[in-house]
């Protein structure tokens, strides 16, 4: 799936999902960062978006 997200007010994108998992894993987006994918009639949250729900949950890597 692709996705893009809005980053220091810059629209930024496509981006797979994986990408934006490693991103999530890194801390560089968070759960409130504004995303959108096909299929969304507007723009939302990642933690919106069932798919990375999940990620907002584990432990991020720098703190491991």
């Amino acid at each position: 799936m692709d996705i893009w997200i809005i980053r220091d007010g810059e629209k930024s994108g496509p981006l797979h999902d994986y990408e934006i998992r490693s991103r999530i894993g890194l801390g560089e987006l968070t759960a409130s960062s504004p995303a959108w994918h096909e299929g969304l009639a507007e723009w939302t949250t990642l933690s919106e978006i069932a798919l990375f729900r999940d990620e907002f949950t584990k432990t991020p890597r720098s703190e491991m």
